[in-house]
């Protein structure tokens, strides 16, 4: 999904909010970069500073958008919401991100592996920031997944989650099984999370 030009993310549209969690007005002529702290006008996707030219590939090497994604996500890894991350295995796995931009900030993400043997995709580490919950994000991001998904021609997604089975569910999921899994993911899963795994047609 790339709306407004971003090869990467959803963007959204909220001029009218007081303010982010920074402190920084939603509505201001300008941000501040989270990467260079410098000023850029609002509603950038990439800043002009850090990211040059090149845009989102500049924003990857210069970790603009590991940096964006590993600020939204750290918090829900030291409560176990997610697994772990390393920033060096995110600056690997970026491609696999579609991330939610709200007036420059990175406001949400969710990532998907796909496993093109089974015509299946594994959707994980979705997440919006806290300052932004109750907007809809995440089930635009859900959107914007399966979207992705369907283009790539996969026919399932699935899930796997130790706390957020009814949300899931309440979008079209349903009760799954380990042996439902692609024969690789089965190799992988973690017994010690006991998560629940989940799957959805798309």
């Amino acid at each position: 999904m790339r709306p407004e030009g971003s090869a990467l993310g959803v963007r959204a549209e909220d001029r009218n909010e007081p303010a982010d969690e920074a402190g920084q007005a939603l509505g201001a002529q300008t941000i501040t970069c989270e990467s260079c702290e410098r000023e850029v006008p609002n509603g950038s996707i990439y800043c002009p500073y850090c990211c040059g030219e090149d845009g989102r590939e500049g924003a990857i090497k210069r970790g603009g958008f590991v940096g964006g994604i590993l600020g939204l996500i750290e918090p829900l890894e030291r409560e176990g919401v997610l697994v772990r991350r390393s920033r060096e295995l995110l600056e690997m796995e970026v491609d696999r991100f579609l991330v939610l931009e709200s007036d420059g900030v990175i406001a949400g993400c969710v990532a998907l592996y796909p496993f093109p043997e089974d015509r299946a995709a594994e959707l994980a580490c979705l997440a919006v920031a806290e300052a932004y919950r109750g907007r809809g994000f995440g089930e635009r991001l859900l959107a914007a997944a399966e979207a992705k998904g369907k283009k790539s021609g996969f026919k399932r997604l699935f899930v796997l989650t130790t706390r957020t089975e009814h949300w899931f569910e309440e979008r079209g999921f349903v009760d799954s099984s380990l042996d439902q899994l692609p024969q690789k993911k089965q190799t992988l899963y973690n017994y010690k999370r006991r998560s629940k795994v989940l799957q959805k047609s798309i």
